[in-house]
C-alpha cells in the first residue's frame, strides 16, 4: 500500500474528470486543512464507483498490486478477476473506502498529486 496516499483521511472528493487527453481519471479534493489537490490515475483501464453524492468523505485510498487483492474486493467487484489473473501486469488497484459518499476502485499505471 502506498503510505502517501494515506494521508487522504477526511478529505472531500469534490468531482471526478476522465481526461482523455493526458489519459487519466483525476479527482478533485478537498483536504481536511482546506487546501485543493487533484490526484491523477495515469492510464486507467477501468474504474467502478458507486454512492457518489453531494458529500463524499475519503476514510482511506488503499493501493494494491494485481498479486495482492483482497478477498473482499475479488467478491465486490467481478471484473477485478482479470487483473489478479495476470493480465494487466503493471497496473495498480486503488480503493476508495468512504466515510459518506463515493466508494469504488480504480485500476491504473501511476499515480500523480498535484496542489491547485
Amino acid at each position: 500500500m502506498d503510505s502517501d496516499i494515506e494521508k487522504y483521511h477526511d478529505a472531500e472528493i469534490r468531482g471526478i474528470k476522465i481526461n482523455r487527453d493526458k489519459d487519466s481519471l483525476d479527482l478533485y479534493v478537498t483536504l481536511a486543512n482546506k487546501n485543493n489537490i487533484v490526484i491523477s490515475f495515469v492510464k486507467p483501464v477501468l474504474c467502478d464507483f458507486s454512492f457518489f453524492r453531494l458529500q463524499n468523505v475519503i476514510y482511506e485510498i488503499s493501493i494494491y498490486k494485481n498479486n495482492t487483492i483482497p478477498d473482499f474486493l475479488l467478491n465486490e467487484y467481478s471484473e477485478l478477476a482479470d487483473i489478479s489473473n495476470g493480465f494487466y501486469v503493471n497496473h495498480k488497484i486503488a480503493y476508495i473506502n468512504p466515510s459518506v459518499g463515493l466508494e469504488g476502485i480504480i485500476v491504473f499505471e501511476a499515480l500523480t498529486v498535484k496542489s491547485l
